[in-house]
């Protein structure tokens, strides 16, 4: 009945598995690919930032056909990001990307825009970075909220069960006999466990 149950959620866990180890695996470099593909901090020291109507104005001239509906201005970071113990910028040193915020026939968009020059630094989230917080969804809570969430912990619960009821299969012979249970033996037909 044990190996019975073993063999069954081994088959059903098998998928589950590998889809949480892979999934993991991608998020890992999750801070360093956000760093990456969303610029926060730009060199200030010694610039004059553009105003609110500069920025619309270059901001019109980089999308043509859209209405520019907000600019924001973020305040500078004080400290790099994801480091808590990182030093502090000095004051001035950097600056925020502004965030300007486009409408044209319903569809509304917002892109980072150097507040020096104006240049297009692109979309607030690009979709590199939307495909990595779907990905991170998928992970914790299989693309379902709460409910996706109670299932990875059943699922949990099960990988749990598979790998206890695994053990004792595996240990037969108790504890007594550990060492000769950890070597491979060749050729013993009575072996096979299924």
């Amino acid at each position: 009945m044990l190996v019975q149950v073993h063999l069954w959620l081994g088959i059903g866990l098998g998928l589950y598995i590998v889809m949480m180890s892979v999934t993991g695996s991608a998020i890992v470099a999750r801070r360093e690919l956000t760093r990456y593909w969303i610029p926060d901090v730009i060199a200030a020291a010694g610039r004059t930032p553009l105003d609110s109507a500069q920025l619309r104005e270059r901001a019109l001239a980089a999308r043509p056909g859209y209405e520019v509906t907000a600019v924001s201005q973020p305040p500078p970071p004080r400290r790099p990001p994801f480091s808590r113990n990182a030093p502090r910028y000095p004051p001035g040193s950097v600056a925020a990307p502004a965030e300007i915020t486009f409408e044209r026939a319903g569809e509304r968009t917002t892109h980072r825009f150097d507040p020096f020059t104006g240049r297009d630094l692109g979309d607030l989230l690009p979709a590199p970075y939307r495909a990595l917080l779907a990905l991170v969804d998928l992970h914790d809570n299989l693309l379902g909220g709460t409910t996706g969430r109670l299932i990875n912990g059943i699922a949990a619960v099960a990988t749990t069960s598979l790998l206890l009821t695994g053990l004792i299969i595996w240990w037969p012979a108790g504890l007594r006999q550990w060492p000769a249970n950890l070597w491979i033996r060749r050729g013993c037909a009575s072996c096979t466990m299924y």
